[in-house]
């Protein structure tokens, strides 16, 4: 995924756009640094650093908007959690806009660049190993302008030595060993704690006495409120419980603190949290879910890891190899879908291979719930055929009901170019049979027919009940059991 400075599409259009964006990598080179643009899966970064072999060689992979050393992500697994609050000595990367590009963003990234030279000079003039990360503070910044200031004026050798240590006290403490540090790690400053995860008070001396407790950081985290929805280091969301066995995998994976608790046993204060904060979720719809709590600096990763979880639940491990195979190959056709049972399983059902990878991710419209998926680039029709039938079933305006009890129970839906779709439910659920007051019951159907001509099913004695629309009927939320298949959901109709 990198992209070369010459000869590479993206960033001749850039700098036909932006043009003062040339100027970048000279930036870095009069800095002493290397500085290259490279072009990730969904925008372009402006990579620099002191680490020039792994800037201009290494092999960097894009996850969730942010740029990652291929073998460091895959080896520490670490996620990062900072921006631009903390520099990396050996390289930064910071996210090109797509669509607008300005001066702001061209001296926002030479400042950057400005604060690591400043740091490493420091460090030079005073004979002070520089460690990976440092959090450049708006605090640190102004210290350091007042003492360059006062280098240019004459003062007393007392004030000089004041400033020099007052320099070099937050210096030494801005120096971090870890971005994202854990527990088990050696050699952790007072800095790495104070800006992880596991760091929930404000006074200093309990923040220094953690510190020094790391065994008990993850106890800490959970306990230091009664309850959750006041302790405001601490996020929730809502998992389907089908789907809790993979995100526990990955939580693990990538050593995030958290906790799974069901539903009933939360306080009502976080229950009306979550509701007014997710989207879909319903009283009547809560009995296959549970929730999880993990800290809030993982909010928008645990967005990410939710969807890796449903490719993990909805693809093997083989399916996932092949579609990565497929993708490198460069002959796919990618497209964006919910990765939710119906709509998979209807794609599969028309013979059609679905891959995906969480490796591969692009930016998509829903959130956690949608995936980019890839097929053979052959098999593009079908696709298109069959997504354009699937949005159509779900934004079919009436159907034809029957007030017969069949065995195979079944819904039929008229199609524009003539006919009707059959849907026939071979689970004895007897999906579209009315109930009385106008209520139903629906389930997933494991077999359509596609444009059965009106005439043959007059013939069989059907389509004798007048249509029934549901423009202004409440359709209840789809629920899922432990297996990832939908439950019966409940549709009001209207008879017309």
């Amino acid at each position: 995924m990198r992209g070369e400075l010459e000869g590479n599409f993206k960033t001749a259009e850039l700098f036909r756009k932006a043009p003062e964006l040339r100027y970048l990598p000279t930036a870095a080179s009069e800095r002493g640094m290397c500085g290259v643009f490279f072009q990730g899966t969904t925008q372009l970064f402006f990579v620099f650093g002191y680490d020039k072999p792994r800037i201009q060689y290494g092999d960097f992979i894009e996850i969730d908007n942010t740029l990652y050393d291929r073998d460091e992500y895959l080896y520490d697994v670490r996620v990062h959690i900072h921006g631009q609050s903390v520099l990396r000595r050996s390289f930064n990367a910071y996210p090109i806009s797509r669509n607008q590009y300005s001066t702001a963003e061209v001296e926002l990234i030479v400042e950057l660049m400005n604060d690591l030279e400043r740091v490493t000079a420091i460090g030079n003039e005073f004979g002070i190993p520089l460690t990976e990360y440092f959090n450049y503070t708006t605090t640190f910044d102004a210290l350091v302008k007042q003492y360059y200031d006062k280098l240019s004026t004459s003062f007393s050798k007392r004030e000089s030595d004041r400033m020099v240590n007052e320099l070099l006290f937050h210096f030494k403490s801005c120096m971090m060993t870890s971005e994202n540090p854990r527990p088990d790690d050696e050699g952790l400053t007072l800095e790495d704690y104070k800006n992880s995860a596991y760091c929930v008070d404000t006074d200093p001396r309990a923040i220094e006495k953690w510190f020094r407790r790391p065994e008990k950081w993850d106890e800490h985290l959970f306990s230091f409120t009664k309850d959750y929805a006041d302790n405001s280091a601490l996020s929730a969301m809502y998992v389907y419980k089908f789907v809790a066995q993979q995100l526990e995998c990955l939580l693990l994976e990538f050593n995030i603190p958290h906790r799974y608790t069901d539903i009933g046993k939360v306080s009502p204060k976080l229950a009306r949290h979550l509701s007014a904060t997710e989207t879909g979720a319903r009283e009547d719809d809560m009995s296959g879910q549970l929730i999880v709590v993990y800290p809030a600096i993982y909010s928008m990763f645990m967005q990410y890891l939710m969807r890796c979880a449903y490719i993990d639940f909805h693809f093997t491990q083989e399916e996932k190899d092949e579609g990565y195979r497929i993708f490198k190959t460069g002959q796919f056709y990618g497209f964006s879908i919910p990765l939710v049972h119906q709509v998979l399983h209807f794609l599969r059902g028309r013979g059609i291979k679905v891959y995906c990878h969480e490796l591969l991710q692009l930016k998509v419209l829903s959130g956690s719930l949608d995936g980019y998926c890839f097929v053979p680039l052959k098999q593009k029709p079908l696709v298109d055929a069959a997504l354009m039938d699937y949005a159509a079933m779900q934004a079919y305006t009436h159907s034809q009901g029957s007030f017969k009890f069949y065995a195979a129970s079944e819904l039929r839906i008229p199609k524009w170019e003539g006919g009707h779709q059959i849907s026939i439910c071979e689970y004895g659920c007897e999906t579209g049979s009315a109930l009385g007051d106008g209520i139903a019951l629906t389930d997933y159907f494991n077999l359509h027919l596609d444009h059965v001509p009106d005439k043959v099913l007059k013939e069989h004695g059907l389509l004798a009940d007048p249509p029934i629309i549901n423009g202004t009927a409440t359709k209840c939320p789809c629920r899922y059991d432990e297996t990832g298949k939908p439950e019966i959901g409940t549709y009001s109709w209207k008879m017309v």
